[in-house]
């Protein structure tokens, strides 16, 4: 996998670190819309293969209608993962 990059300051840096968290936000409310289209093509395939692994047990366990992967199948999970970003 390519690698990916994020440009912060020391200040936001230790909050990365100390959370162990990294918050993202709707591209489209980006200064630079354009870093979102260029990463997309990576994250879309490790969030529709999480996609692919989690619905099948929200279904098992009631809590995700069946009738909607009944008719759209695996586009159903390309359409759920692509609603996330």
């Amino acid at each position: 996998m390519s690698p990916v990059f994020h440009y912060t300051d020391a200040v936001g840096l230790v909050g990365i670190l100390s959370s162990k968290s990294l918050y993202a936000t709707d591209y489209r409310y980006l200064n630079d819309s354009s870093e979102a289209t260029s990463i997309r093509k990576h994250i879309l395939p490790i969030f529709q293969s999480d996609v692919s692994r989690i619905m099948p047990q929200l279904m098992q366990k009631g809590l995700l209608n069946e009738r909607y992967y009944q008719e759209l199948g695996t586009r159903a999970n390309e359409l759920e993962a692509g609603g996330a970003l």
